[in-house]
């Protein structure tokens, strides 16, 4: 069993990977990529790659929105 810390270095980790990916990469290599990190993550840290991503996927979503309501 992992303790606390553990799942937030994970989280941690996992979220700056995604963000930083979100901001470089086109959507057919994310995908890919996403895949792959999701294969080789080991069990216990499956759970914390899901829900950084969720998590980047949204502020994603929300940024855009956000730049699409302030276009003229």
């Amino acid at each position: 069993m992992c303790d606390q810390n553990y799942y937030r270095q994970s989280m941690a980790r996992w979220d700056e990977k995604i963000s930083a990916l979100l901001k470089t990469q086109r959507a057919d290599d994310f995908v890919e990529y996403i895949m792959d990190c999701y294969r080789t993550a080991a069990p216990e840290d499956q759970a914390c790659f899901v829900a950084a991503l969720a998590g980047q996927l949204a502020i994603k979503a929300l940024r855009q929105r956000s730049h699409a309501n302030s276009a003229p």
